[in-house]
């Protein structure tokens, strides 16, 4: 009989266990959902004209980040801001514009197309794919 009700008692602690576990599961589950859903993934490429090119290829940011958002969560930016224009990459990682005379600035482009106004101007969406590169002017 006390056999009989320690396996009843132990039975009953499993499924309890298995309940919570599975309750605790669901809802952190639901919780990684909702903040992916409020989440952009992009790629970023920097490639600093000597050869070296770092990719990352899963950047997550906010919603409505900007370019120049996506590369501070990847690398040091130094910016310079101009009333009218916006924030204006002057180096990344260290590396600044017209390094030793070279005549390369940093540029950027989202998907292909050249960025024509300043990185913090530049929203980015989810799958963007933005690269820098330090380059003659395009």
């Amino acid at each position: 009989m006390a056999s009989q009700r320690v396996v009843v008692l132990a039975l009953a602690a499993c499924i309890c266990w298995g309940v919570i576990g599975t309750v605790t599961a669901t809802y952190y589950y639901q919780q990684t959902m909702t903040i992916r859903a409020s989440l952009s993934i992009v790629s970023v490429s920097i490639d600093f004209g000597n050869g070296t090119t770092r990719v990352y290829s899963e950047v997550y940011l906010f919603k409505d980040a900007t370019a120049l958002d996506a590369t501070r969560a990847v690398s040091k930016v130094t910016t310079t801001y101009y009333a009218g224009m916006g924030s204006i990459v002057t180096a990344i990682n260290g590396i600044p514009n017209n390094w030793n005379s070279s005549g390369k600035y940093w540029q950027f482009w989202v998907n292909g197309v050249y960025g024509t106004t300043a990185a913090d101007m530049v929203v980015l969406r989810n799958g963007d794919k933005l690269e820098w590169k330090l380059t003659y002017f395009a």
